[in-house]
């Protein structure tokens, strides 16, 4: 077992910093990887993997966390949570907006997204990688007022209503959509 430490600075108009610590047997990485301000999308690093975002004329401390989420083999595994900067006053806070399940490198489960002050306002599940059953959206405003609602089948949009926000329907239909 090595354990193996990286440190690599790109030039650019953006700062690129990759920062792991992991332990390499038989040639496949292991362990936590951190990853700062980086461009790779595939061939992720096996271990629980977090991507840090840097702000505007950040210094290393102005760094944030925008997806975490375990990586095996390569790919996506289990709950990835996404977040963002609420840049709201002064005061800039980190806020959870999306949760997305894979199984395998591919979408499997529940699909969450958020608005900025929390709310979930669009819910569904994916099964193997499809769209299927219920696919919930709120007006971002509120949770409780509905927009649409739409049912799939392994991808396939079966049916769909709209609301207008008094809650009476604007549109519904069979199929996709208009």
């Amino acid at each position: 077992m090595i354990l193996v430490s990286c440190y690599q600075i790109g030039f650019g108009q953006e700062k690129h910093i990759y920062l792991d610590t992991s332990y390499v047997t038989n040639k496949v990485s292991e362990g936590d990887w951190l990853i700062y301000q980086t461009d790779l999308k595939e061939n992720l690093p096996n271990g629980y993997y977090k991507y840090y975002r840097a702000k505007e004329n950040a210094k290393d401390s102005d760094l944030y966390l925008e997806v975490e989420g375990l990586v095996r083999d390569g790919k996506k595994e289990s709950t990835f949570k996404y977040y963002s900067i609420n840049r709201a006053g002064k005061k800039h806070t980190r806020a959870l907006t999306m949760i997305i399940n894979y199984y395998n490198g591919v979408l499997d489960g529940e699909f969450l997204l958020f608005s900025p002050e929390g709310y979930s306002v669009y819910r569904g599940f994916y099964q193997n990688g499809e769209k299927h059953g219920f696919f919930i959206n709120y007006y971002h405003s509120t949770q409780s007022v509905l927009q649409s609602i739409e049912h799939y089948s392994q991808g396939q949009l079966l049916n769909w209503v709209e609301y207008h926000m008094d809650g009476s329907i604007k549109k519904q239909g069979y199929g996709e959509k208009d």
